[in-house]
């Protein structure tokens, strides 16, 4: 009878014994954070259309559309993160895309100039630059351990800022706001209880942005529509919890 009331001793005293370090290990989960990233980014080729003025020329659209190779460029970007439990948060976010135009080539439609096809533009001097803000929604799969894989989506506007030739005919310098939305999936190594590092991969896009011609290099020409923009983006980040 005496072991076993020892038995029975024991194990309430284990059980009181772990209940404090669970629940300290969940208030350190559910801590805010703010997280910085840095990485590159790959635009995936999209197409433009030049539109131009009915009150000049009348044509059938697209009068020119062409096809855009960007390069590798930087990505970079800030969340504040904020736990909900169950491994849910919410972030919100800026993020930061640049890239140089490598090549424009023509799809359909006719070149002002000679009437036929122009060829690809191997060098131009095009170059993107994106700002967004979004609101995302993240999922930690692993909250008790030091990793922790996550899994994301999110919403919001991106300014697209299109300098340069976006186009054969249209040199654009202009701005202009579109829905976003993005994907990520990562992980997340806590260095000590307030300081982590991670890597993720994120896919980001935005929706037709329109630019206003800055400069016509030929024709009567007014604006490039952009039918979509697509980035892919791996990047390091360093994460602090309060």
């Amino acid at each position: 009878m005496i072991a076993k009331r020892l038995t029975c001793g024991r194990l309430v005293l284990a059980m009181a014994t772990a209940i404090p370090a669970a629940t300290a290990q969940d208030i350190e989960q559910d801590k805010n954070y703010v997280r910085a990233a840095l990485g590159f980014g790959r635009p995936i080729a999209f197409e433009t259309v030049a539109t131009i003025d009915p009150a000049i020329l009348f044509a059938v659209e697209p009068v020119t559309s062409n096809s855009v190779d960007a390069a590798v460029g930087l990505a970079t970007g800030f969340l504040y993160g904020r736990p909900l439990g169950h491994g849910v948060s919410v972030e919100a976010e800026y993020r930061f895309f640049r890239s140089e135009i490598d090549e424009i080539e023509f799809l359909d439609g006719f070149d002002p100039a000679t009437g036929g096809i122009p060829d690809p533009l191997s060098d131009p001097s095009g170059l993107l630059r994106t700002h967004a803000l979004m609101a995302n929604v993240s999922y930690s799969l692993d909250t008790t351990g030091r990793f922790h894989p996550f899994v994301s989506a999110g919403i919001g506007a991106a300014n697209v800022d299109g300098q340069g030739a976006l186009s054969q005919a249209v040199v654009p310098d202009d701005a202009t706001w579109s829905f976003a939305f993005q994907g990520r999936l990562g992980v997340i190594y806590d260095l000590t209880p307030k300081w982590s590092v991670g890597a993720d991969y994120a896919y980001f896009g935005a929706t037709s942005p329109d630019f206003d011609a800055d400069d016509v290099a030929v024709g009567p020409f007014i604006g490039v529509e952009r039918e979509g923009f697509r980035v892919s983006t791996f990047s390091f980040s360093i994460q602090r919890s309060f």
